[in-house]
Order: C-alpha cells, then sequence, then structure tokens
C-alpha cells in the first residue's frame, strides 16, 4: 500500500472476489490490489506530498477504496515542512473531509471526526436513495468513431484523467445535523460515458465509475456537513489502473513464465528385428512299427541261453534248418570217402615196400617210406584235416521261448 512516510497515512485499492457475490456467502471476500511503482512526489502549488502507484484493472469487478489517516496527519506534514525541528511538538488533531474520484469525476465523500479513534475507512458505494445505492465498479471502455458521433465526452480535465482514482484529504471543520440526508442526483461517471477510438493509443480499455443500482436500506444516524474547508488537499494517493497485457507491454509486470521447452530427444533408434525363427520342423512321423515277427519255429534239441539277456526267464535256442542239415550231408561224405582212399592207397603201397626190403615183418614198423612234403604220417586212424574249402554255415535265427509262468 502506499504510504506516507512523514504522516504514516495509507491508502488502498481491493477488488471483490466474483464468487464471494452469491447470496449463500456470508461475507464478502476483497483482495488488495498489487501495487507497483511506488512514488512520491509533491504538488507544484501547495508542496503537498503526493503517493502515486500503479494497479492492475479488470473489466467488470467491483472495488472499494481503503484508508487510514491520523487526527495528527495535516499537523504533522505541515511542521515537516515548515519547521522541521519541531514537527514532533504539539500537535494539532483536525477533522478531515477526504474525497474519492474516478477518473477526473468526483464520485463519494467521506468525514472523519477527530474527536473518533483512528481506524480505517472504506468506500464502497455511494447511497443513490433510501433504498438504493450502486458500487465502485470497473468497466469496459464505451469507444466510438467521433466523425459518427456527437455525443462522446470531449472535457479534456476528464480524458487527462481516466485510468486514474484519487484520494483527496482535506482539513475542514464538520458539524453535525439531525436533519436526514438530501440525496442530490448521481452524476454521470466514465461508465455512462463515451469516448474517441483515439483513446485506445494510451492502451486504457477500461474505466472506473458505479454499477448497476442494488437495494441498500440506509441506516438512521447522525450526519456532519463540512462547515470549513481548506481549498487545497494536504495529501494525495493516486492510484493509475491499466489492464493486464497493458502492464506486461510496458514492462510493469514480467510475462508469464513460457513453458519450457522439452529437450531435443535423441534420435529413436530403429526397432530391434525380432530373432529369425527357426524353419518350422516337419510333423513328427509316427514310430514305424516292427516287423512281424515270423511264427516261431519248434525248438531243437540244441539250446542255449543268450547272454545278456534283459529278462532271466527268456532262453534263445539256435537250431540249423533241415535244408541247411541236407547241404551239409555231402560235404560230409565227400570228407569219408576222401579218408576211405588214402587209407586204401597206403595198403597199396606196404606190399611194395615189404617186398624191396625183403622182411617179412608184417608191420613195417621200421622201414617206413619218408614221403615228400605234403605227405600225411600218422595213424591210418587219425581222421584227416578238414578242407579249406567248406563253406561257412550261417547260424539260424534265435527262437525265443517265454518261459514265464
Amino acid at each position: 500500500m502506499p504510504t506516507n512516510a512523514v504522516s504514516g497515512a495509507s491508502c488502498t485499492v481491493s477488488l471483490l472476489d466474483p464468487t464471494s457475490t452469491s447470496t449463500s456467502t456470508p461475507s464478502k471476500t476483497w483482495t488488495t490490489c498489487t501495487e507497483y511503482k511506488h512514488e512520491t512526489t509533491q504538488d507544484p502549488i501547495t508542496s503537498a506530498p503526493v503517493e502515486t502507484v500503479t494497479i492492475e484493472s479488470k473489466q467488470s469487478c467491483r472495488f472499494k477504496v481503503t484508508f487510514n489517516i491520523h487526527p495528527t496527519a495535516c499537523d504533522l506534514l505541515a511542521k515537516s515542512i515548515n519547521e522541521p525541528q519541531k514537527a514532533q511538538d504539539s500537535l494539532q488533531l483536525n477533522d478531515y473531509s477526504t474525497h474519492v474520484l474516478l477518473d477526473g469525476v468526483h464520485a463519494v465523500t467521506s468525514k472523519q471526526l477527530r474527536s473518533r479513534k483512528p481506524c480505517p475507512r472504506r468506500v464502497s458505494h455511494i447511497r443513490e436513495s433510501q433504498n438504493t445505492c450502486r458500487a465502485l465498479q470497473f468497466a469496459p471502455a464505451n469507444l466510438v468513431d467521433p466523425d459518427n458521433s456527437t455525443n462522446h465526452c470531449q472535457d479534456e480535465t476528464i480524458i487527462s484523467s481516466l485510468g486514474t482514482i484519487e484520494v483527496r484529504v482535506y482539513k475542514c471543520k464538520l458539524v453535525g445535523k439531525n436533519k436526514p440526508r438530501a440525496h442530490r442526483n448521481i452524476c454521470k461517471t466514465t461508465n455512462d460515458m463515451s469516448f474517441s477510438e483515439d483513446i485506445k493509443k494510451t492502451g486504457l480499455s477500461t474505466t472506473a465509475g458505479f454499477g448497476e443500482p442494488c437495494l441498500s436500506k440506509a441506516s438512521k444516524k447522525l450526519r456532519y456537513h463540512a462547515k470549513q474547508r481548506d481549498p487545497h488537499p494536504f495529501l494525495q494517493f493516486i492510484f493509475r489502473y491499466k489492464p493486464r497485457p497493458v502492464l506486461i507491454a510496458e514492462g510493469v509486470i514480467p510475462p508469464p513464465d513460457e513453458p519450457a521447452e522439452p529437450l531435443a530427444e535423441p534420435p529413436a533408434e530403429p526397432p530391434a528385428e525380432p530373432p529369425a525363427e527357426p524353419p518350422a520342423e516337419p510333423p513328427a512321423e509316427p514310430p514305424a512299427e516292427p516287423p512281424a515277427e515270423p511264427p516261431a519255429e519248434p525248438p531243437t534239441e540244441e539250446a542255449r541261453i543268450t547272454k545278456g539277456s534283459n529278462s532271466p526267464n527268456i532262453i534263445i535256442i539256435d537250431s540249423d534248418s533241415e535244408t541247411e542239415k541236407e547241404d551239409t550231408k555231402p560235404e560230409k561224405d565227400n570228407l569219408d570217402e576222401k579218408s576211405v582212399n588214402k587209407e586204401h592207397t597206403e595198403h597199396q603201397k606196404k606190399p611194395e615196400v615189404n617186398g624191396a626190403g625183403g622182411s617179412g615183418c608184417c608191420c613195417n614198423c621200421q622201414k617206413r617210406v619218408i614221403k615228400d612234403e605234403g605227405s600225411e604220417s600218422g595213424s591210418p586212424h587219425k581222421r584227416p584235416r578238414v578242407s579249406s574249402n567248406t563253406q561257412d554255415v550261417k547260424p539260424a535265427k534265435p527262437v525265443f521261448i517265454d518261459l514265464t509262468l
């Protein structure tokens, strides 16, 4: 809030939360406007201090003005200017009349008695009649083409004051009266005026004035009027209001934080190719059924148990077929014939030897004839060696006999 450093007087402007205007809300919610560019200057004529700030305006939003001025503020400021060393000595209390001007148009007057305890005073509406009032409110500026309209405002004082809410504090002497208030006609504010489109160049799009009338019954209390008042205010507060886009463009309000741009992502890698599937195996063929075994032949006399058999109750018998037996018979007969022939030859040779030696021994044991290589010696009863031309005889297939009981 703009505060005068010498007197300690302060003033603020607050906006009404639109959601709190419903009938279900017991109290209204006000938000103090954020202030920018606080400046303290002096009036060029009276040297009175002027506190100036910049605030944000919102279209169609109600507002109120709150000020807190101590009864000794006027005397303190006067002595600080004329006699700085005696400023704190014997301060005098004074009555005040505070005027609120909207865009250079006088709107509301508030009176403060010196005998009352200092406290903040608020101005949020103006009494229009005994039962109605009009609230302070921002509104969109009504702009027209000056070439096609003659009813637009041409007052230079008002045009130069557009976009300001001014609070002027006067020193006065208040007198009480019991007569009911004589309600005067409400003055016309800038909300009810039209302006040339040329004011767009100043960046103004909002005006400050009165809203629509609303029902409100006036309270019965003692009224005061100013009997004496100084011609010039001893303290002023000026609020310069502008819409938010204009404040941002002028650099008064920092621009809103823009969302940070996401960092550039690295190029996406190509999707990995799925591993090559192995070729589908052909469906497994069912195992081939073993060939049907031939019917078991009747066992022969010779049988043997196969070594390494899984079952001790199975006996494998090897037998020769009848054909094999028949084939082997001629060979045996030939062997017998050869042995007989050899014996017969030997018997024929024995007499010749005996005759040659002249011996009468019949056995001829001492004079045996030594034969050449390849001749056979020995007992005639010894079985001759089997010829190497003997054919191999293949054993017959084994026969399995299940002896399991």
